[in-house]
This record gives C-alpha cells, sequence and structure tokens, in this order.
C-alpha cells in the first residue's frame, strides 16, 4: 500500500516500477485527488481506519510525509494487519497550526502555492 504525502494524489506514484502481478493500493484521503473534501474534521487515527478497512489480508505500507504518520498510526491501531512498514520524510505528528497557516496558499493555488516553501524546509 503506497501512502502519499499531503496534497498530493495516488498518480504521485506513477514513475515507480512495481514487479508484475503485484497488487498495489493507492489510496486518496479526502480532499485529494478525484476525492471530495471531508464534511467533518478528520485525524490521523480515522485516516488509518479507513485505510485499513477499505483493505483485507496482511498489509506492507509505504508511507512519505503525511502518508508515513497514517501508517504509523495504522501500525499502531492495527498490530496484526500490518507485515512491513517504510517510511520516509515523516515523524509521528505534524504541527496543526503550521498546516493551518498554509492552508490558504493551497486553497488558492493549490499545492503549487507551496512548492517553494517546502523545496526549502526539505531541502537546506
Amino acid at each position: 500500500m503506497l501512502l502519499t504525502p499531503i496534497g498530493l494524489d495516488s498518480e504521485c506514484w506513477r514513475w515507480l516500477e512495481l514487479p508484475a502481478g503485484l497488487e498495489v493500493a493507492r489510496p486518496e484521503y479526502p480532499g485529494h485527488g478525484s476525492r471530495a473534501r471531508a464534511s467533518a474534521r478528520f485525524d490521523l487515527d480515522q485516516l488509518a481506519d479507513e485505510v485499513a478497512s477499505a483493505h483485507r489480508g496482511p498489509l506492507h505500507l509505504v508511507g512519505v510525509s503525511l502518508g508515513g504518520m497514517v501508517a504509523q498510526h495504522l501500525a499502531l491501531r492495527h498490530p496484526r494487519r500490518v507485515s512491513s512498514l517504510l517510511l520516509a520524510c515523516t515523524g509521528p505528528s505534524g504541527d496543526a497550526e503550521r498546516m493551518r497557516a498554509r492552508a490558504p496558499e493551497t486553497e488558492e493555488k493549490g499545492m503549487e502555492g507551496v512548492v517553494e516553501a517546502t523545496l526549502e524546509r526539505w531541502f537546506t
């Protein structure tokens, strides 16, 4: 299962070459890709539960940024379901105040509104 960073949709994985016959899920969070925004607030536990309930059997999780946070919450909440966990550029939670500060830019310009700040944060 490939879990995306915030603001990206499942297409962010299109460059990834996977072995033939491998079943891979690329869930999208509310407000990402073709999925409508959530009508109510949600948290990482709810996202983790949603991902776990949408797919049966053991899970091999790859999570980047927000996807890594979701993966960690999923592993803690459903430990028997997780067979492997690969995390990148993530932590256990995000800074809610910082996310709220970035929200107007993403609403107005999409991810383009935060690209420069994100690159500066990641590559300094």
